[in-house]
């Protein structure tokens, strides 16, 4: 039986701009347009693919894969996505998959989760010729808490090091950046529901805590750029 926290979290994409379409589209044309080389006619693998709508974005600009592997214990597809022939559905943890062999492996906000869990059995379930790792910055772009800054940055993982431990090298780097406006109480339903993984196994009187530091601290719209970094691994 799932306990309580794990159920606010598990629809955590949908609160949001995580789950407007002009984030989607955001993303989407970042894999239709600066990363095509490595998804077009490419067998690909995204790891921790959420609801995957992102891919649906990117398939309307013109990015075709040769075949699209969606990862994710918690995986909930479109029809539309579903419908592609060349989608493959996993509904399971990346431990669970066959041993895969694939041109470009995607994690997107996932790699650090799935590495403190299995460390670097990682690369022996996934053999992949390129990995692009999306990871968020260590340095937090909005405004929080002492108590939550104090839970963040132990929860970021050094992924180069891990990369270069494993016999990767790095190809290129880039930060992305999403311009975020939104109402407090909507970012308040945010942190409610755990939408950030450092939040995951945190209890309900800090989420309360959080909470009433956001009401008593920031304004009723608030506004800030939502970074990640892309690193490009082989």
């Amino acid at each position: 039986m799932q306990d309580k926290n794990e159920k606010d979290f598990l629809r955590w994409a949908d609160n949001g701009w995580l789950a407007s379409p002009e984030y989607l589209s955001f993303w989407g044309s970042v894999f239709s347009s600066d990363l095509v080389n490595y998804v077009d006619n490419k067998t690909i693998a995204d790891i921790g693919a959420g609801n995957g709508q992102i891919w649906e974005y990117a398939i309307q600009n013109g990015c075709l894969p040769k075949a699209l592997h969606l990862i994710d214990p918690d995986l909930y597809i479109s029809n539309e996505l579903e419908n592609y022939r060349f989608v493959q559905e996993h509904k399971d943890p990346i431990e669970d998959v066959s041993p895969l062999h694939i041109d470009t492996a995607i994690c997107k906000q996932s790699f650090h989760i799935i590495y403190e869990y299995i460390g670097n059995k990682f690369f022996d379930l996934v053999n992949a010729e390129k990995y692009i790792i999306f990871s968020m910055p260590k340095k937090i772009s909005w405004a929080v808490s002492d108590a939550f800054e104090e839970i963040f940055l132990p929860s970021c993982l050094d992924v180069e090091k891990a990369m270069k431990e494993n016999g990767k090298k790095t190809v290129s780097s880039n930060i992305y950046s999403y311009p975020v406006k939104l109402p407090r109480h909507v970012w308040i339903s945010m942190v409610k529901g755990r939408f950030t993984s450092c939040l995951h196994p945190c209890d309900d009187e800090f989420i309360e805590n959080e909470v009433a530091w956001i009401e008593a601290n920031l304004p009723e719209t608030i506004e800030f750029d939502d970074k990640l970094e892309c690193i490009i691994f082989e």
